[in-house]
C-alpha cells in the first residue's frame, strides 16, 4: 500500500512521518493508527494497491461498513508493508456524495463508533493483550461520552438505537457501570452540555445558524 501526502480543497493531510523513511512495516503503520488516530493511508481514491490484493477480496472495500476504507488499510497492515511518498500527489475536492456521507457520519458520530469498531476487529493484531485491554476500556468509556454528549445536541433515540444496535452487531456487550461513570462524568460538564441544548433547540426553531 503506498500513500502520500494529500491536498483536500485547501487543507494538507497525511503528515508526521519521518521524511528520511519512505517504507515502512505495516505492523508499525496500523499499530500508529490504532494507538495514535493518525492516519497516513488517506482515502480509496489517494493510495495505490496491488492488483492481486483487489482481485484475492470480494468486495474489495465493503461498503456495509462506514469508513471501510481505513477498515481495508488496516487489515492488509497485517501483512503488508506501508509506502510513503513525501510528495503532494493528490487533491480532492469535497463533492455533494462526500458532503452527504461525512453529515450522516458526523451527525451518527459515526467516528466514535468506527474506532471501536477498529480495535475490535484489529487491535490483537498490533498491540499486546495489556494494551487492547486498556485501549478498549478508554474507548468504550470516551464513547459513551460521546453518546450522552450527542443527546444533549437533541440527536434523539434513533442515534441512540443505531449505536446500541452497531455496537451489539460487532461483539460489544453493554457496560451499565461504565456507562453511569461516564453519565455522572459528564454531568460535571452540565453548564456546557445546556448551551450546547439551548443551541440545538435555537437551530431546530430556526433562530440560529449551526455553528457548534
Amino acid at each position: 500500500l503506498v500513500s502520500s501526502y494529500r491536498l483536500i480543497e485547501n487543507r494538507a493531510f497525511s503528515d508526521g512521518l519521518p521524511y528520511h523513511r519512505t517504507v515502512f512495516p505495516g505492523y508499525e503503520i496500523g499499530r500508529t493508527y490504532l494507538l495514535n488516530r493518525n492516519n497516513y493511508f488517506g482515502s480509496e481514491t489517494s493510495v495505490m494497491l496491488r492488483s492481486s490484493d483487489v482481485r484475492e477480496t470480494d468486495p474489495f472495500f465493503d461498503e456495509s461498513e462506514f469508513h471501510s476504507d481505513t477498515s481495508t488499510f488496516l487489515r492488509l497492515m497485517k501483512d503488508a508493508k506501508f509506502g510513503f511518498s513525501h510528495q503532494l500527489l493528490t487533491f480532492s475536492r469535497r463533492s455533494n456524495h462526500y458532503v452527504t456521507a461525512t453529515s450522516f457520519a458526523t451527525y451518527y458520530d459515526t467516528y466514535s463508533l468506527s474506532y471501536l469498531y477498529f480495535h475490535v476487529r484489529y487491535g490483537r493484531y498490533f498491540m499486546n493483550p495489556a494494551e487492547f485491554r486498556k485501549q478498549y476500556e478508554e474507548l468504550l468509556y470516551k464513547h459513551y461520552r460521546k453518546m450522552i454528549k450527542l443527546l444533549f445536541r437533541l440527536r434523539g433515540l434513533n442515534v441512540m438505537r443505531y449505536h446500541f444496535a452497531r455496537m451489539r452487531s460487532i461483539g460489544i456487550q453493554n457496560r451499565p457501570l461504565l456507562m453511569f461513570k461516564a453519565i455522572i462524568d459528564e454531568t460535571l460538564y452540565l453548564p456546557c452540555n445546556l448551551r450546547t441544548m439551548a443551541l440545538s433547540i435555537a437551530v431546530k426553531l430556526g433562530f440560529k445558524k449551526k455553528t457548534f
